[in-house]
């Protein structure tokens, strides 16, 4: 079984863009043109304790977050230049690093990128 969050986009061509400079890669569209599936190395579902997280206190629902398999500075780099500037700086966490960017309706990614010898 593979997790696949589903992100409802109020424009599918320049969401697909934003996908692409993120670094996933279209893998299959349907033939009306209303659904496209990426390609990703995998993916896993995570319970962050909303009252307590470090990165959000008192979030609540879903959030759209990926976990990089490169250095953060190539993806700012890529959304940068397709025009998806970051919402502020590569942030050290507890337990890692992150980058927030708006997609094109606003809706906000966390790209992680994870250093397991800060986990126990």
């Amino acid at each position: 079984m593979r997790v696949r969050p589903i992100h409802f986009v109020p424009d599918l061509a320049e969401a697909v863009r934003f996908y692409e400079a993120l670094g996933l890669t279209p893998q299959v569209r349907s033939r009306s043109g209303h659904w496209v599936e990426f390609a990703a190395a995998g993916g896993e579902l995570g319970l962050h304790d909303a009252a307590i997280a470090a990165d959000g206190e008192g979030r609540t629902g879903l959030t759209l977050n990926f976990v990089a398999d490169e250095p953060l500075e190539a993806i700012e780099g890529r959304l940068r230049a397709a025009g998806f500037p970051p919402e502020g700086t590569i942030v050290d966490q507890e337990w890692g690093r992150s980058l927030l960017v708006p997609a094109p309706d606003g809706t906000i990614v966390q790209i992680d990128e994870q250093d397991r010898e800060l986990y126990t």
